[in-house]
């Protein structure tokens, strides 16, 4: 059964953290209707909608580098103390990536903490009298930084197969920090409990990726150096079979060539020593100095090309997922905005829930593709799409019930939701966006992003949406249009998904 539904242990441990939220979800609400005021409320949800600002700096780059990881780790594994070792030009290229990755990530989270500051502080004072958020916005902005820098050593590692350990180290993170943010809300912290609990979630997950993998990421800053396990002394690999999915320190090794998540087997191949090249000229975009021999990779030449697509995309995901409440917030006022931020945080918990089969796909799709596995690749997609909809349309019946009984039985937790209607309009548009989501996982693993004309105009409908309609009709109208744009959308995406792999569309009878 769990097979049937794709469940390993990344899927596991994700279907974990976000049943923890799930079940955290409702205490953490009714502390923020118990604790703060309306007006705190609109303030708190309007904190999380400015800092998805934080797409901006990442620019789509976290995605590319699963894509890239992906498939040079076909070639690579661990080492028995944790290091990389397997095919040197694969090793090059991997920590050429790195290299690349952290200087831009380096420079965007500065830049973005700066913009936070400055353009949040100015927006946020139009409607902050009365209300003291001045210092945990500032606290706020900076722990985003951080926690922008440390992004591509978890993409690293999911493009690396690490999708277990990944997840059960957001798992402890998230529980560590829902439980400070619900004690500063009990006491009284109001909106100093969000930077308080973000702080703790980062100190945790920062803790235990250094703990386990600080070989892997000296391995990647040093691979000229530190290339000890690549080949033994007589000349045959030192590695033991095993896979990314197997810990570092329990010696997992060999290529990661992936027929299911987290699982691998065999040896990396014999090959001779070779020693590290000097540093080659280039531009920015060569990353090859200090690195074992191979082929340099070029952010100017490869990253690029992609990432651009990428980019446009999750930046249009700004205006058509993250802009409903601080229109309100400008508009209607703080406590519109806190309903629309609590019921959009309900409705995003769905997503969440859902795209946990997808996000583990990634480096599947990528290693199939990498061996040209494409039956494989339509039948995972098939599997993905009838899993992903099928939860978010239970999901979704589940949480207008919810609503519907609280308006009835006029509890004090429906005057800080959106009322049925509403609610119903933006339900009905994420069961659609639903149907979408693993066929954008899949195409991008070609390597490509063809879902940018389809996401740069849903973004530029939704935003029309949201001020032509949010603005005289409120989260209604924004509703309205939402569910109306999807209905346009999800057409163009099949037809996208059939002309790429020139097959039916996912999930119809084969």
């Amino acid at each position: 059964m769990l097979a049937r539904l794709e469940i390993d242990r990344s899927v596991g441990f994700g279907i974990l953290t976000r049943a923890w939220n799930v079940l955290a979800l409702p205490v953490t609400l009714s502390l923020i209707g118990s604790r703060f005021t309306p007006e705190v409320q609109g303030f708190h949800f309007t904190f999380a909608s400015l800092l998805a600002l934080s797409v901006f700096a990442e620019m789509g780059l976290g995605t590319v580098i699963v894509q890239f990881a992906s498939h040079e780790w076909a070639h690579l594994g661990f080492d028995p103390a944790g290091g990389i070792t397997g095919d040197p030009a694969a090793r090059a290229r991997l920590a050429g990536l790195a290299r690349i990755v952290f200087r831009w990530f380096g420079v965007a989270s500065l830049l973005l903490t700066l913009l936070l500051v400055t353009g949040g502080g100015w927006f946020l004072r139009a409607r902050g009298a009365g209300v003291d958020w001045s210092g945990p916005w500032t606290c706020l902005c900076l722990l985003t930084g951080v926690t922008v820098f440390l992004q591509p050593c978890w993409s690293l590692l999911e493009g690396c197969g690490q999708f277990p350990n990944v997840n059960t180290f957001r798992f402890f993170a998230g529980f560590a920090a829902t439980i400070v943010t619900w004690a500063g809300i009990w006491t009284g912290l109001e909106l100093w409990a969000a930077p308080a609990g973000l702080a703790t979630g980062l100190a945790v997950g920062t803790g235990l990726l250094l703990a386990r993998y600080s070989r892997f990421l000296l391995s990647l800053a040093r691979p000229g150096r530190d290339d000890r396990c690549a080949v033994g002394a007589t000349g045959a690999a030192c590695c033991q079979p095993g896979g990314p999915g197997e810990t570092p320190d329990r010696g997992a090794a060999g290529p990661a060539a992936q027929h299911d998540a987290g699982r691998q087997q065999g040896t990396a191949d014999p090959a001779p020593p070779t020693p590290p090249t000097p540093p080659a000229a280039g531009g920015p975009g060569d990353a090859s100095g200090g690195a074992p021999a191979g082929p340099a990779l070029s952010w100017r030449d490869e990253l690029w090309p992609v990432q651009w697509r990428i980019a446009v995309s999750w930046v249009s995901g700004y205006f058509c997922f993250s802009l409903f409440t601080p229109v309100l917030f400008r508009f209607h006022g703080a406590a519109e905005a806190g309903r629309m931020g609590m019921t959009w945080s309900l409705i995003n918990g769905l997503t969440s829930v859902a795209n946990i089969w997808n996000a583990p796909q990634m480096p599947r799709f990528g290693g199939m593709i990498a061996r040209g596995e494409h039956a494989e690749v339509e039948r995972l997609l098939g599997r993905m799409m009838r899993i992903t909809t099928g939860v978010v349309v239970v999901g979704s019946g589940v949480l207008l019930a919810a609503v519907v009984g609280v308006n009835h039985l006029a509890l004090p937790v429906a005057e800080r939701l959106l009322g049925p209607g509403a609610t119903a309009l933006f339900l009905g548009g994420v069961v659609l966006q639903a149907v979408t989501i693993p066929i954008s996982t899949c195409l991008r693993a070609f390597r490509t992003e063809p879902m940018m004309e389809v996401s740069v105009a849903a973004a530029v409908l939704v935003t029309l949406a949201n001020l032509g309609l949010g603005i005289p009709h409120g989260a209604e109208g924004m509703g309205f249009g939402y569910l109306v744009v999807h209905l346009v959308i999800v057409p163009w995406v099949f037809r996208i998904r059939r002309r790429m792999m020139g097959v039916p569309a996912a999930g119809e009878s084969r």
